[in-house]
């Protein structure tokens, strides 16, 4: 491909968009100008993004799909953009998306005159069969470039170091004929020096292919981690929250005065494996707290067997709670109705004959609307 186009020409209503957030996170306008480049184009819907795991909360703000955004981290551990791009996390579910365009946050110059070498090596191994957009907003201008051409692109190093060296050996060889007083070869500055390697109808063999190559089977022996596929948003009442809000980033720890014995707590973590004392019985209860309409708690987790409900009591009546009892990754919200005293309970949801529950929540806590 490796043509000028716009933006109209490179995403329409059926393209599938991965974009990779490798803007400074303080760059905000250069993200939020390239969302709403797309936004232009197509639906949010079909938008999955890679970003730094401080923007999530903002970027669903912004109206990305919380299930479509992928924050740079690995076991509870923010990483660098550029390094979880290396990832077999980061490479998986980059192919599960099957983008049909694949570009970054960060614009370049419009000319086609820079090349983004680290980040666009790492972007040829998401590639596959869709086009990357090296795009220049706010200038509608895009170029767009198919995974061999980026290849050739990120490496065009090796072929720069051939030509010097060629040039290097012809000037050598000029030096030693004008020292021997013998007649220069014309052939040393049409052939030698200039050399024919660098005509771009000839295929150059890099070693960006081999590189991608190699990431890419690194990924698929590692085997498939499902902790960070497709993540269900449950909240309750449907849409009261967080839909406008965005998802917190941080939330406010629970201190309990009631643990139930076989759970594990450390922090903001829970989890708890074992047969159940009860279908419904209690794993935690929080301290009386208060809570203004819109206020709620909110839990990150993975159900592996059994379930797990979350839920807000107040006079000792459910005002709201989600139930989990399927396995996958998970996003709960349960949020309090009006404002007045509330207390967060986590209880076992095992609906089945078989009273074995496997249940980990990677961070809960309390979440204020707009604080």
């Amino acid at each position: 491909m490796n043509a000028m186009a716009r933006w109209a020409d490179t995403i329409s209503a059926d393209s599938r968009v991965l974009l990779i957030v490798n803007s400074q996170p303080f760059r905000r306008d250069e993200i939020e100008q390239t969302i709403t480049a797309i936004a232009a184009r197509t639906d949010l819907s079909r938008v999955s993004c890679i970003a730094p795991a401080s923007l999530r909360s903002w970027l669903i703000q912004l109206g990305l799909s919380a299930a479509n955004v992928l924050p740079a981290r690995i076991h509870g551990n923010d990483l660098d953009l550029v390094y979880f791009l290396e990832s077999p996390r980061a490479i998986r579910w980059a192919a599960e998306r099957n983008a049909t365009v694949v570009l970054g946050s960060e614009p370049y110059a419009p000319n086609n005159e820079e090349v983004k070498d680290a980040f666009e090596l790492r972007a040829a191994a998401l590639l596959g069969a869709a086009s990357y957009v090296a795009h220049s907003l706010p200038d509608d201008r895009v170029f767009c470039f198919d995974v061999k051409e980026l290849w050739v692109r990120t490496a065009r190093h090796e072929s720069m170091a051939r030509h010097h060296a060629r040039v290097q050996a012809g000037m050598a060889a000029l030096e030693r004929a004008w020292k021997e007083g013998t007649p220069a070869d014309a052939t040393l500055i049409s052939g030698d020096m200039v050399g024919h390697g660098l005509d771009p109808n000839q295929p150059l063999v890099v070693d960006a292919s081999k590189h991608t190559y190699d990431r890419l089977s690194r990924a698929l022996a590692e085997g498939i981690d499902e902790s960070h596929g497709g993540v269900r948003v449950l909240v309750n009442p449907t849409g009261s929250w967080p839909s406008t809000q965005g998802w917190p980033a941080r939330l406010e720890p629970v201190t309990p005065p009631y643990v139930a014995s076989g759970v594990r707590l450390h922090g903001v973590r829970l989890a708890v494996r074992g047969v159940v004392e009860g279908p419904y019985s209690t794993l935690l209860v929080s301290p009386p707290t208060e809570l203004a309409a819109g206020d709620g708690v909110v839990a990150e987790g993975k159900v592996y067997l059994g379930g797990v409900t979350i839920g807000l009591i107040t006079d000792n009546q459910w005002v709201s709670r989600v139930d989990v009892d399927d396995p996958g990754s998970f996003m709960a919200a349960a949020v309090a109705l009006r404002s007045g005293v509330h207390t967060l309970v986590i209880a076992n949801c095992v609906r089945s004959e078989d009273r074995r529950s496997a249940v980990a929540l990677h961070r809960f806590g309390w979440a204020r609307r707009g604080r």
